[in-house]
């Protein structure tokens, strides 16, 4: 498993692409967000609206990149 930048469908999708298509062929390789999600950040240290759209936008990141899974954010 890999971790991919959520920002590459958006910045770089030929980047992306070419990821995935490598992965396909080897049918090994999978990607999940990196442990901060949308951003490098302490989400505990968000205040609640900020949090919100933090965790909406990290939802959005993984369903645009087709990744599932659960990450514990913080200590």
């Amino acid at each position: 498993t890999w971790t991919i930048s959520p920002h590459l469908p958006e910045i770089a999708p030929d980047v992306i692409e070419w990821y995935y298509r490598a992965s396909r062929q080897t049918g090994r390789d999978y990607f999940t967000l990196p442990p901060s999600g949308h951003l490098y950040a302490y989400p505990t240290s968000l205040q609640d609206a900020d949090g919100d759209r933090f965790v909406t936008a990290t939802e959005r990141d993984a369903e645009i990149l087709g990744v599932q899974g659960t990450v514990h954010w913080d200590w």
